[in-house]
This record gives structure tokens, sequence and C-alpha cells, in this order.
């Protein structure tokens, strides 16, 4: 039990260590000018750094690595508290043990929600026959107005019955569209774990910036494939006033169209601001392969400096 504790208590502090130490410059930092499919790839990596960042942490403070000629922290030990799996570990600190159980119901709490969508989406589906597939889409047995991708490895585009009826939502289709080929409902699912090991109320802001950046990008593929703006903001407002007047419709699954905020999707279509080109997704992949290397470089490093950390706060 010991051990547990040690492990969850450092994993923990690493995680919310480093989302302060992301979540600011996150803040701070002009992602607006980015468009915003990078932008979204910015901010899920912001969203995962610290769960990575927390689990290389643990692993180089709690397991021996004489790997890629590194030496083995168990036999270099200088004398002060030492951690490791395999050697033993001290009764951790109280406030070590208090800090790990608050971190571990708050993660679960944040994280139990999502499963559960997921669970009640499949069985609402299959529920209603799992649908028809009609074109690029999958028509469900629903007479509200209703849009959304769900699927994380081959996500696919569900519509209602009372959408495909209207042939005046080519924007949605091409929204949604586009919402596939991104594979932005793992994006999300992804995003919000990791944002359950961010420091409180950081996560909750990546996730509502990385859900508006995703529409808006989705947004902007609509209207480049209709060729006009304009048109795409009047469906997203037509889409709004027709679900209001549909009481009945059944709750959200997956990424839906009318997500975020939609004065301000309205608002950026109309003002068709001019973005700088971000970050592609080979290079968000290489800078991630090569920070995570550079941190399993500096194992021995990190796993002394957390031991004398400890040491010198009384531990």
């Amino acid at each position: 039990m010991a051990e547990l504790v040690w492990v969850v208590g450092v994993f923990g502090v690493s995680c919310v260590l480093l989302s302060l130490a992301v979540g600011v410059p996150v803040a701070l930092a002009p992602l607006g000018r980015l468009h915003p499919r990078p932008r979204a790839r910015v901010l899920t990596i912001a969203a995962l750094l610290p769960a990575l960042g927390g689990l290389l942490v643990a692993l180089a403070v709690f397991v021996p690595h004489p790997w890629l000629g590194l030496p083995d922290h168990c036999l270099i030990d200088a004398g002060h508290l030492h951690l490791c799996l395999l050697c033993g570990v001290p009764a951790p600190p109280l406030a070590l043990s208090v800090f790990a159980g608050l971190f571990c119901l708050r993660a679960l709490w944040r994280v139990t929600p999502e499963l559960l969508r997921g669970v009640r989406a499949g069985r609402l589906v299959r529920r209603r026959g799992g649908g028809r597939r009609v074109g690029a889409a999958i028509l469900l047995p629903v007479a509200a107005p209703l849009a959304f991708t769900a699927g994380f490895f081959r996500p696919q585009v569900f519509v209602s019955e009372a959408t495909a009826a209207l042939p005046e939502w080519g924007a949605v289709m091409a929204h949604e569209r586009d919402h596939a080929a991104h594979r932005d409902p793992l994006m999300r699912l992804l995003t919000r774990l990791g944002d359950a090991l961010h420091a409180p109320w950081i996560g909750a802001r990546l996730d509502r910036r990385l859900v508006a950046s995703q529409e808006l990008a989705a947004d902007d593929a609509a209207a480049l494939a209709l060729g006009d703006r304009v048109e795409v903001a009047r469906q997203i407002v037509a889409w709004a006033r027709a679900s209001q007047r549909s009481p009945a419709r059944p709750p959200m699954m997956g990424v839906g169209f009318d997500e975020g905020d939609l004065d301000h999707r309205v608002r950026v279509l109309l003002d068709a601001p001019r973005y700088v080109a971000g970050p592609t997704r080979g290079q968000v992949t290489g800078l991630t392969l090569v920070t995570t290397a550079a941190m399993g470089a500096l194992t021995t490093s990190i796993h002394h400096a957390v031991e004398v950390s400890v040491h010198l706060l009384g531990a």
C-alpha cells in the first residue's frame, strides 16, 4: 500500500506542477492567431503533456533504469531518502497520502462522466437499430434535428431523419465530415482524460478552448467546401432555432454540430480572420518524441532531484 501511495503521490504532484508550467504559457500565448486546426493540436499536446510527463517522472523515480548506458540509481544512492519499488520505500508522510487520495478521487470524478457518456451513446445507437447508411452518413430514426460524429478510430457521421429530410443542411454534413476526417471524437476523449490530471481550472479551460478550436476548424472546412462563409453562418443560426423548437431532442453524443459558442462561431465566419499557419501534425508528433527522449535521458537526474526534494521536505 505504501508503494501505491508513493507512486500516485509523485505522479500526481508531477502532473500538477507540469500543468501549471504548461497552463500559464498557453493562457498567455496568442493562440487565437493560429488557424483553428493547428491550434487544436497545440491544445491537445498541452492537455496530454502533464500525464505523459508525470508518467516519465514516476518511472524515473521508482524503477531502476540501467538502460541506454544509464547507471542503476539503486547503486549510486548518496545517503538521502531512497525511493525504489524493488528496494522498498519508507512509509509515506500523511500529507502525501491525503494528496494521493484527493488526486485519485478528482480524476475519477472527471473521467467517469466521459466513460459513461460513451457507453450511453453506444447503447442509444444500438437500441435504435444502429441506423442505416445514407450516402456518407448513418441515418437515425430521430424526429429532432441531430448531427454528430462518433467513433474513435473509424469515426462515423450520424444524422437524424429530420436532418436528412432537409437538403439545406449541406454545411452541417461538411462540418461533421471534417470532424470525422481528423478523428476529433478520439482527440477530445484523450484530452479530457488528460485534463482530469491537470491542476483545478486549467484542465477545464483547456477543454473549452479545444472544443472551440475544433468547431471553428470544422466550420472553416465547411465554408471551404461550400465556398460561402455566410451560408455556413446562416445554417448555424437556422440549426439553433430548429433545435430550440425540438424539446424532445436526445442527449448529445460524440462531437455534435451545435457544440461550442454558436454566437462566436457565427462572428468568426462573418469576420473571416486571417490566420497564421501553425504546426503540422508531423511537427507536433516530432516535438513530442524529442521531448520524451530528452526526459528519458535525464531519468537519473530526475530520480535524485525528487529524492532530494522529498528529503528536504522532511519525509
